[in-house]
This record gives structure tokens, sequence and C-alpha cells, in this order.
């Protein structure tokens, strides 16, 4: 009598489990979801103050502080609220450093839990562009010294990223033998836990992710070595940039970018009125160079595997045959998918010919990259922990069927419901833009005004931003910032 009221006690609150984990991921996933929607009508309508004010309602989640505060911090910028932004972007800057210190245990966590349950630590690539926009932040509020070192921090940065990308290539390696090494808190072994549920395992890794190569790790942004350039051309910041910095980044862009790898009629060296060989090439012009940012980063999503699985549940009567399944995720980004509402730009100064900006980055390169290196990892550890906590369940039947098939069998199908915590990891920052573009024009020296114009696929202006009183010296080039983030 004693051992039946403990079954049925048990099979009762593995049950009220399940169905509670089911309510309660939906309620905070609804919850979530009506302000983040509304945010995203703000942006589409490109009313980034009122996006900024959703974005600051938003509850605190201090997993994900650091997504949190970046989002904000790079809308502020947007919003052309560069001191707040400057702050924002700084205060991630720290919290990030600290928390590579915690990636050890941060990667224990996710086999009991899930890749969601870590603290949400930043990219590379968000990394890299929290200087980015600081040298920006602090070059729009005429402090050139402190841009500067935004971008001096880079290099010193750079350890930090050759560290981390470090780390991703040898868990590339790792999870290749992850499964043969994992063992659940019993010491039952993968292997083992998946003969207890007759799962086939290359059936369960057929569509597994591709397995990524160093060549998928971030290391630069075209984006800041072109800034780098753009510093290093004002007068001021001659002597404050490494020399080496600036070589690097005109190599870089000369072989990686279209800006001067694709248009031959387009070198770096106008933008720095110099020559090839680095003289003044006429010291009686100016040059106007406008760096515009536009659209939206696209976000990643999750990739969902479902196997059904049939287990025999036995007593000393007989056997029945139970349908369950297997749930995998892993995050995935399919970059060819993307529409730009914006995706190209333009200078319109009367007297002129119209300037079309060239495309210097794309943003969505590095989420492509970083979703490349993640994927399968993410799969691997998705695997593990699915097959344990199935197996565990299955083994828990197995006692539950001496005294009940029928408590057994909904032992078994109840465990579905689990699976909905099964999630893969797709935050990110998304105040970030899709695309950069940069360009420039020579002209006599002189008070200008232009306007930057944001086209559709098609050529039609759906946007603009003007720019009056714009001061061209002879000998300097003049460096702007222009925005259409939507």
């Amino acid at each position: 009598m004693t051992k039946r009221i403990v079954f049925v006690f048990l099979v009762s609150l593995f049950v009220a489990v399940a169905f509670v984990s089911c309510a309660g991921s939906s309620s905070v996933q609804d919850a979530a979801s009506v302000p983040y929607k509304t945010f995203d009508e703000a942006m589409d309508a490109g009313d980034l103050k009122a996006a900024l004010i959703l974005l600051q309602k938003e509850k605190p989640i201090k997993k994900d502080a650091i997504r949190q505060t970046l989002d904000v911090a790079f809308l502020q910028h947007f919003t052309k609220d560069y001191t707040d932004s400057e702050k924002g972007l700084e205060k991630a800057n720290k919290a990030i450093i600290d928390s590579v210190t915690k990636s050890i245990t941060r990667g224990a966590m996710t086999y009991i839990a899930n890749d969601n349950a870590s603290e949400y630590t930043g990219t590379v690539y968000e990394n890299h562009y929290i200087n980015v926009f600081n040298a920006l932040n602090y070059y729009n509020q005429g402090n050139i010294e402190d841009a500067i070192v935004e971008i001096r921090d880079l290099i010193r940065k750079q350890q930090l990223f050759d560290q981390i990308n470090a780390t991703v290539t040898q868990e590339l390696t790792d999870a290749e033998n992850e499964e043969e090494n994992s063992t659940d808190k019993t010491g039952k072994s993968f292997s083992s836990a998946a003969n207890t549920i007759g799962m086939d395992v290359n059936e369960a890794k057929a569509n597994q992710p591709r397995k990524a190569t160093s060549q998928d790790c971030f290391t630069y942004s075209p984006t800041e070595r072109y800034l780098a350039i753009m510093l290093y051309a004002q007068q001021i910041a001659q002597d404050m940039i490494p020399q080496e910095l600036v070589s690097e980044a005109l190599n870089e862009i000369q072989r990686q970018t279209p800006l001067l790898a694709q248009v031959a009629s387009y070198p770096i060296q106008d933008d720095l009125l110099i020559d090839d060989n680095g003289f003044a090439k006429n010291p009686d012009v100016g040059r106007l160079n406008v760096l515009a940012f536009c659209g939206r980063i696209s976000k990643r999503t999750e990739h969902v595997i479902t196997i059904p699985i049939f287990v025999p549940i036995s007593n000393d009567k007989k056997t029945i045959i139970v349908q369950a399944q297997l749930k995998y995720t892993y995050p995935e980004f399919n970059k060819d998918a993307i529409q730009y509402p914006v995706s190209s730009c333009r200078i319109k100064i009367d007297g002129y010919d119209t300037i079309h900006l060239q495309l210097l980055e794309n943003f969505n390169d590095a989420v492509e990259k970083d979703v490349a290196v993640k994927a399968r990892p993410a799969f691997t550890r998705s695997l593990i922990r699915s097959t344990f906590k199935k197996a565990a369940t299955v083994v828990s039947a197995h006692v539950v069927a001496q005294f009940s098939q029928a408590a057994a069998e909904l032992m078994i199908i109840s465990s579905n419901a689990l699976d909905l915590t099964e999630r893969a990891d797709i935050r990110q920052v998304v105040t970030l833009p899709a695309l950069a573009h940069a360009g420039g024009i020579t002209l006599p020296p002189g008070t200008y005004s232009f306007t930057v114009q944001y086209c559709d696929p098609f050529g039609s202006v759906v946007a603009e931003e003007s720019f009056s009183n714009i001061q061209i010296n002879a000998g300097k080039p003049t460096f702007i910032e222009s925005t259409c983030i939507r």
C-alpha cells in the first residue's frame, strides 16, 4: 500500500511539473513579447525615440543585463543622445570584460539547464562595435582625443578577442567528442542513455549544422578600420593613432571591402586628400566624407529538430510501446533571405553631381559568422541534455510500470511537455544597423549644406537627413556621420 501511494505521488508530481513548466514558459514568453512587438513597430516606423522609451521600460533581467544595456546604448547613439550612449557602452564594456572570467562556469550550466540559463556576455562583434560607436559618440561631441582612445582600445582588447576566438575554436573541437565524454549525475554515459530510449544517434545527428572553422570567427569590422582612417585624417589625430593600425586598416579595407577592392575609381587616398605616396595632392581643396548607417541588423532564429522514439514498457503481464519524441535546438541565420528596405545611400549638394556612397560593411555578416560558430556546439549540448532527460524519464517509467502501465505511459507522454524548456539561445543586440556606406566629394573651402538620402532597392527615397553650415577647410577632410535606422 505504501509503495502504491509513493508511486501515485511520483507520477502526479511528474505530470504536474511537466505541465506547470509548459504553462510557466508560455506565460513568460507572452509577457515579454507584447512590449517587444511594440518596440519593433516603433523601429519599423523609424520612431527611434519611442522605441527607446519602450526599451527602457523593459523589466531588467539579471542574466540579460549586458544585452539590455547595449540595446539601449546603441539606440541612444542613433537618437543622438551621445552622452548617455557613451555611459551605457562603457558600462557594458566593463561588464563584458568581467564576465569573460565566468565562461567556464557558464559552460557547465548549459548542460544542467539550457543555453538561455547562462549570463549573456555579448558577442565578439558586439564587443568591437562598442568601441566603434563610442568613438563616434566622442567625435560627434567634438572630442577627437577620446574618440581616438576608443580606437586605440581596440588594439588593447585584441588580446581578449584572440582569447575568446581561441576558446571558441577549442569548443568546436571538443563538441565533436562531447557525446562520448558526457555522463549524467548518476554516471550514466551518453551512449547508455541513448540505448535506454532506443535512440539512433546517427539519425539524430543527420541534420546537425555544419562544423565551423576558424574562418568563421569574427576578427575585425571594416567600419572600425575606416573610422581609424578618418580620425587619422584629422590633423590632431596624426600623432595619436599608432601608424601600424592605420597601415593595417588601409591594407584590410583595400583587400576586404567593396569600397576599394571593387571600385577602382574610389581609392581611399581621395578621402585622405593624399596621393599613393602619402603626400598632399592639393592643399587648396577640402574633402567631405560621409559614413552612413542604415537599416536594422537581422535576428537569428531557432532551428528545431524533433525525432519520434518508441519506448517499450513492460511488467510481468505484458509489454506496450509508447511513442514519445526527442527535441533538439540550435540557432540559425539565413542571410540570403534578408530584405533591405534601405539598401543604398547618396549625397545631394546643390550645384554638384549626386555622390553615391559605397557599401562598407554588412553587419549581418557578423551575425552569420557568430551563428556559424555557435550552432554546432549548441546542437551537441541540446542533444546531450534532451537525451539524458528523456532517459531519466524512461527509467522512472519502468519502475512505475510495475504498478500501472497506464501511469507509466502517461509519464512518458507528459515528458514531451518538458521539451518546451529546451530552447536555443538566440539572444543578441537588435539595435545595431544593417549596413554601413561610405563616400565623399572633394570641394573648395567653404560652408555647405547637403542631404544624405536613403533609398530602397528600387532607388526611391524612403528617408533623408539634412546637414547645414558644414565647414570644409582647405587641406583637411571633414567627416560626418549620418543614420537611418529602420
